[in-house]
């Protein structure tokens, strides 16, 4: 698909309220950005995700054809869309009792649904 059909897309599934429209625009602005494999981003936990000094993240993507794990940083308009679907998840999941959560070096997957 074209990069325009993918924004679309990503649209579409962002008018999502809350952390899941927040996860569905983050999850296809990083596939579009160099057409990562789905599994390899679906499998992400937070010991993978690093915040770097420019204030950006650093996901390190684990995927199956390749033989060593590549480094996805993730542009600034995609890190305040990571930060909010973060606090946005844990706020929620406070408020109706689940323990979980997520973010920077939690040891459990990173994508919630």
């Amino acid at each position: 698909p074209e990069e325009h059909e993918i924004r679309a897309i990503a649209n579409v599934l962002a008018e999502r309220e809350g952390w899941p429209g927040l996860r569905n625009r983050l999850v296809f602005g990083l596939l579009s950005l160099r057409g990562q494999r789905i599994n390899g981003l679906l499998q992400v936990t937070g010991s993978q995700v690093h915040r770097i000094p420019s204030g950006r993240y650093r996901i390190i993507l684990r995927i199956k054809s390749a033989r060593e794990a590549f480094e996805l940083e993730v542009p600034t308009d995609l890190t305040e869309v990571l930060e909010a679907y973060v606090s946005g998840f844990n706020r929620w999941a406070a408020s109706v009792g689940i323990s979980d959560r997520i973010g920077e070096n939690e040891p459990s997957f990173f994508w919630r649904s």
